[in-house]
């Protein structure tokens, strides 16, 4: 593996990876998510920060729901537990960087707005580094400009 390759994650219903080029981590969701995915998801982006080269920075990580048609009552706590590990491990990197949740329906919005509450993201940040928008060129966007707004303050 070169240092600039971080292997993706496939399994039925998800697929994460991460482009190199543009410094974004992509996690897309199909169907019923579970807590395996979200166990594994989570995993990746874990691994991921452990295999990116030294000094490399992370810009953006994009979360597409568009394909989801629901999730499992146990998830909903899985996702909470692992994201609050996360979150506390990884805080001085993730801080920095803008991720974004990309729904095509108010069920996906309500489903994602719902794990966002129980994640506890803050929502007293000057600068707010996680949104949630209609289509994958908004999220682009949305981690263009908070960059760009960052790098101006």
């Amino acid at each position: 593996m070169s240092p600039d390759e971080i292997p993706p994650l496939s399994m039925d219903d998800c697929e994460c990876r991460y482009d190199f080029d543009t410094a974004t981590a992509y996690i897309t969701y199909t169907g019923k998510i579970t807590p395996q995915m979200t166990t594994a998801v989570y995993q990746w982006m874990t691994q991921s920060l452990k295999l990116a080269p030294e000094g490399h920075v992370v810009r953006g990580t994009i979360f597409d729901f568009t394909g989801v048609e629901g999730t499992t009552t146990t998830n909903i706590t899985a996702a909470k537990v692992h994201g609050n590990h996360f979150r506390e491990e990884h805080a001085p990197i993730i801080s920095n960087v803008p991720t974004v949740m990309v729904v095509s329906n108010m069920n996906q919005e309500l489903l994602v707005r719902r794990m966002m509450n129980l994640a506890k993201l803050p929502s007293n940040e000057a600068q707010p580094r996680v949104k949630m928008v209609a289509t994958l060129d908004e999220a682009k966007a949305f981690i263009a400009s908070w960059h760009q707004d960052a790098d101006t303050d």
